[in-house]
């Protein structure tokens, strides 16, 4: 593609990574509705928990520097992700040593 035709790589690299969000959401919204996967449900809600503050961190921080709103929406991903990894393995290893969770 010639370099002075209106279509620079990052809105090359944008339409990439959309387009594979939708594959992946797609996938996974099959699997629930049409194989009947129904576990596969918290996945649906982590995505519009994710995408959500995509969306609503930069609109809070009326900061337009791209780095700054990146590191922001990193730093939650990263952390929410952190705490439920930690929440299942305490859990987990809590179920394994005969203590009751319930």
């Amino acid at each position: 593609m010639a370099m002075g035709s209106g279509f620079n790589q990052e809105t090359r690299t944008g339409a990439f990574f959309m387009a594979t969000l939708l594959i992946w959401v797609f996938s996974i919204l099959w699997e629930i509705l049409i194989n009947k996967h129904k576990e596969l449900f918290p996945i649906v809600l982590g995505f519009v928990f994710y995408q959500s503050a995509n969306w609503v961190i930069p609109k809070l921080l009326r900061n337009r520097d791209p780095l700054f709103v990146n590191t922001c929406v990193s730093l939650l991903h990263s952390s929410t992700t952190s705490a439920s990894v930690l929440f299942i393995l305490v859990n987990q290893s809590m179920i394994s040593n005969g203590v009751n969770v319930n």
